[in-house]
C-alpha cells in the first residue's frame, strides 16, 4: 500500500513535479519496448502525450492540471538528461472510448514515447492494457484505481484512490473507535475504490 506523503501540498504543484519525477525515471530506465531508447536521436525532442478532460463532466481539470504541468517542465528547461522535451495535449473527454482512441492517436500519429494518462479512474483503466500491449509507459498523475498496478508499463505518480480513504476509516475503527458507516461515493471508478 503506498502512503501518501503529499497530502498536504497543492495537487497542481504535486501532480505536475510527481508527473515529472516520473517521466524523468521511465527515460533514465528505457521503460518500454517502443519507448525511449538509446537509438532514438538526442537531437530530436522526447515526445510525451498527456490526456486530460477538457470536456466532459470533469472537463474543468483538464486546463489546471495542463497549466501545472507545462509550467513544471518550463522549470526544468523542457528537458530530460539534456534532451528537449515536447508534450502533446490530447481530450480525453472524461470518456473512457474517447481516451483510447487518443491515446492510439498519440502513439500512432504524433509518435510519442511515453503516455500521462488520466484524470479519470475509467480512461486510465481503459489506456491501460492499450499501452502496456504496445510498450508504453503510461503515467497516472494523480490517485487513480488499484487496477492500473495490473499493467507493466504504467506507474502511478500518487497513492490509489483508496489509500487515504483506506488510512481514514482506519483512523475512524481504531482511533474514534466507530464499529459502524455509511458511505455514500460517486458511481464509477475512483467513487468505487474509495467506497
Amino acid at each position: 500500500m503506498f502512503r501518501s506523503l503529499t497530502s498536504r501540498r497543492s495537487p497542481r504543484r504535486t501532480s505536475g513535479g510527481i508527473a515529472l519525477l516520473a517521466v524523468l525515471s521511465m527515460s533514465a530506465a528505457g521503460c518500454g519496448s517502443a519507448a525511449i531508447s538509446a537509438e532514438e536521436s538526442s537531437d530530436e525532442p522526447l515526445k510525451i502525450g498527456v490526456l486530460l478532460p477538457y470536456t466532459g463532466p470533469l472537463g474543468l481539470y483538464g486546463k489546471p492540471m495542463e497549466a501545472a504541468l507545462r509550467a513544471r517542465f518550463e522549470l526544468a528547461g523542457n528537458e530530460v538528461d539534456g534532451r528537449k522535451v515536447e508534450l502533446v495535449f490530447e481530450d480525453e473527454a472524461t470518456d473512457p472510448a474517447v481516451a483510447v482512441s487518443k491515446a492510439n492517436k498519440l502513439v500512432d500519429q504524433d509518435g510519442v514515447s511515453a503516455v500521462i494518462c488520466c484524470a479519470t479512474g475509467g480512461s486510465s483503466l481503459a489506456v491501460g492494457p492499450i499501452l502496456s500491449e504496445r510498450g508504453i509507459p503510461q503515467l497516472g498523475p494523480i490517485p487513480n484505481p488499484a487496477g492500473l498496478s495490473e499493467f507493466p508499463t504504467a506507474a502511478v505518480a500518487a497513492p490509489t484512490a483508496a489509500d487515504d480513504a483506506g488510512e481514514l476509516g482506519g483512523y475512524a475503527s481504531t482511533e474514534l473507535g466507530y464499529k459502524t458507516a455509511v458511505v455514500v461515493a460517486s458511481d464509477f471508478a475512483y467513487g468505487r475504490e474509495v467506497a
